[in-house]
């Protein structure tokens, strides 16, 4: 796995997700752990395969359905691609999903989702929707300054 970690960082991607797949065929870690397939999809999608990327990230959340992080790679694979209304609807599904649940991680996964959710909307030119992700993260987590920034632009943004 470190080797393709290191040729995505150094950004030969198609490279990466080889690795990624040999790793895969040896069956390197256990099939009940998805870590491959969740690598697998970022270095497709950062190399431009996007239909790939997204087979690879699903094939992750049918391995560990339960894992918001897995999830929001398919709703990722859609941001980068630029496909931001199936990005929306992805990360929408995962904060719906996942809303109820108390745990630390789950719910740091979300705020993240909130976030892109956010820059999402924003990019789609629906500026209420995108203030309305940025409130709900500040109502979980009220010193989050990243959400606090991009709020005080919105809003500077439109006057």
């Amino acid at each position: 796995m470190m080797w393709g970690l290191g040729l995505m960082i150094a950004d030969h991607n198609a490279e990466a997700a080889r690795v990624v797949q040999i790793g895969i065929d040896r069956r390197a870690l256990p099939p009940q752990n998805p870590a491959f397939l969740y690598y697998k999809a970022g270095a497709l999608e950062m190399a431009g395969q996007t239909d790939e990327a997204l087979k690879a990230a699903r094939a992750a959340v049918e391995v560990n359905e339960g894992n918001p992080r897995l999830l929001s790679r398919v709703g990722w694979s859609y941001y980068h691609a630029g496909r931001y209304e199936e990005g929306v609807k992805e990360y929408t599904s995962l904060v719906s999903k996942f809303d109820d649940v108390a745990s630390h991680d789950v719910r740091d996964a979300l705020k993240e989702a909130r976030l892109v959710l956010s820059n999402l909307c924003v990019l789609l030119g629906d500026m209420p929707q995108a203030e309305e992700w940025l409130e709900q993260v500040l109502d979980e987590f009220p010193g989050d300054i990243s959400a606090s920034n991009d709020l005080g632009y919105l809003w500077a943004a439109q006057g």
